[in-house]
C-alpha cells in the first residue's frame, strides 16, 4: 500500500512539473494553426531555434504567424529583443529584499501581453514585406525619392552636325544624281511617351528644323517631321537610366525660292534611331536621322539663249546627319 502511495505521489509531482513547464514556455504560432512550445534559444532574420522537450527545432519565420515570449529572470541566454520587457510600458520586475527567493517568472498584465503580441506580429509582417520588396527590380528609389515615371513630356534642343544632301532622279528621261555636304543646323522638338511596360514606352512627337544650306547649292531648306516613338529603357537607378530610341513618321519638306525655284516640294519619310542617358530630369542623346522629300518640276520655259524648252524633272531628296540633343523630362 505504501509503495502505491509513493508511486502516485511521484506521478502527481511529475505531472505538475510538466504542466508548469508548458505553462511558462515560449509559444510559436504557425500559419498552419499549429502551436509549438518551448524555449527560444536563437533568433535570426530568417529562422527561430526552439528548444522543446523533444530536442531543438529550427523554424522558418516565413511560416510563423506570431510569437509569445515569456522572460525568466534567470535566463541569461535568451535574446533580449524577443522579450516583452523590452517594449515600452511593459511592467519591469522589482528587486527582491535580501533573504527572499527571486520570483521565477516575470509577471505581466493582460495589457502587457497584448502589446507583446502586437509587437512580434508587426515585426514578422514587416520582415515578410521587406523580402517581397527585394524581389521587385524597379523598387529602388530615384534621385528625387520617387518611383519611375510612367509617362514623360520631353522638350528637346538638337544640334545637327554637318550631314549630306543627296538628290537622285530624272530630267527629260535622263537620270542624274548629286551629293553635297550640308552646314550644321539646330532644331527644337517636343514629344510625349507613355510606358506600357516597366521598360517599354511608346509615344509621339514633332520637330521644327531651322533652315540650313547645302554647300555650293543656292538657297536653304528644312524639314518639319511628325513621328511616332518607341523607347526602351533600363531600370532606373538613383534617378539615372540608359535608353534606346526609335522614331518613324512623315516629314514636311520646305525650301526658300532660291532653293526650289519653280519646283514643287513634297514631304517623305522621317526615320531616326539612337541612344541616350537620363540624369534625373535631364537627358543627353545621340541620334542618326534621315528625312526624305521629293522635288518635281514640269513645263515649258523660255531662255534668251535656248529659246523655249520643255523640262520634266522628278528627284528624290535625302537629308541625313547625326544629332546631339539635350532634353528635359517633365
Amino acid at each position: 500500500m505504501a509503495k502505491r502511495i509513493v508511486s502516485l505521489f511521484i506521478f502527481f509531482c511529475c505531472t505538475l512539473f510538466l504542466l508548469a513547464a508548458t505553462a511558462h514556455a515560449d509559444s510559436v504560432y504557425l500559419d498552419s494553426g499549429e502551436i509549438l512550445s518551448g524555449t527560444i534559444v536563437h533568433n535570426t532574420l530568417d529562422t527561430i531555434v526552439l528548444e522543446t522537450q523533444y530536442g531543438r527545432e529550427e523554424i522558418q519565420k516565413k511560416y510563423v504567424k506570431r510569437i509569445v515570449v515569456f522572460k525568466n529572470l534567470d535566463r541569461k541566454d535568451a535574446p533580449a529583443t524577443l522579450h516583452p520587457s523590452a517594449l515600452p510600458g511593459v511592467s519591469q520586475p522589482q528587486e527582491n529584499p535580501p533573504g527572499q527567493q527571486a520570483a521565477p517568472r516575470l509577471q505581466t498584465t493582460p495589457e502587457d501581453a497584448k502589446k507583446a503580441d502586437e509587437f512580434f506580429t508587426t515585426q514578422i509582417t514587416d520582415e515578410k514585406a521587406a523580402e517581397n520588396e527585394d524581389m521587385q527590380p524597379l523598387a529602388e528609389e530615384t534621385a528625387a525619392g520617387e518611383e519611375p515615371q510612367t509617362d514623360e513630356s520631353i522638350l528637346r534642343v538638337s544640334y545637327d552636325l554637318p550631314g549630306k544632301h543627296e538628290m537622285a532622279g530624272t530630267v527629260n528621261g535622263m537620270t542624274f544624281s548629286d551629293s553635297r555636304d550640308t552646314e550644321q543646323g539646330t532644331a527644337v522638338s517636343g514629344s510625349y511617351v507613355r510606358y506600357i511596360a516597366d521598360n517599354v514606352g511608346i509615344g509621339a512627337g514633332f520637330a521644327i528644323q531651322l533652315p540650313r544650306k547645302a554647300k555650293a547649292f543656292a538657297g536653304k531648306f528644312n524639314f518639319l517631321p511628325l513621328y511616332g516613338i518607341a523607347k526602351f529603357r533600363s531600370a532606373p537607378r538613383n534617378g539615372r537610366y540608359k535608353y534606346l530610341l526609335a522614331e518613324l513618321g512623315y516629314s514636311f519638306f520646305y525650301g526658300d525660292n532660291d532653293y526650289k525655284g519653280s519646283s514643287i516640294l513634297e514631304g517623305g519619310a522621317h526615320v531616326a534611331g539612337g541612344a541616350g542617358i537620363s540624369f534625373g530630369k535631364v537627358c543627353l542623346e545621340l541620334l542618326y536621322t534621315v528625312d526624305r522629300g521629293n522635288m518635281k518640276e514640269s513645263g515649258y520655259f523660255y531662255d534668251p539663249y535656248y529659246g523655249n524648252y520643255y523640262v520634266d524633272m522628278q528627284s528624290e531628296i535625302k537629308y541625313s546627319r547625326y544629332m546631339l540633343s539635350l532634353s528635359g523630362r517633365f
